[in-house]
């Protein structure tokens, strides 16, 4: 349900009620209070819903307007934020030295 100004929503029982925003998948989580009129730079922007139910939403991704992106969190507190801490990086090896 595409709830807010110029938002769009896509997929199963997603909701998009942030100012300018795009959800898709299934079930997405929203943030409470994010439903301003007007651009917020902690109201998301875009959600991926993997959620099961209404009583069971979640989101793979969120990626708010201050341009902070949270992985199966829908309140990233960083750049990146990974909720369970399980990254993976690669790249050469050894790793080069950055002073």
């Amino acid at each position: 349900m595409a709830s807010g100004a110029l938002t769009a929503a896509m997929g199963r029982n997603t909701i998009a009620d942030s100012y300018a925003s795009v959800s898709l998948g299934a079930y997405n989580a929203t943030i409470p209070g994010s439903n301003s009129p007007t651009w917020v730079a902690t109201d998301p922007v875009f959600t991926v819903g993997v959620g099961t139910s209404d009583m069971n939403r979640k989101n793979a991704v969120t990626i708010l307007k201050n341009g902070k992106i949270g992985i199966n969190t829908i309140s990233p507190l960083a750049n990146l934020h990974v909720a369970d801490s399980s990254v993976v990086f690669t790249g050469p090896f050894p790793l080069p030295e950055f002073r």
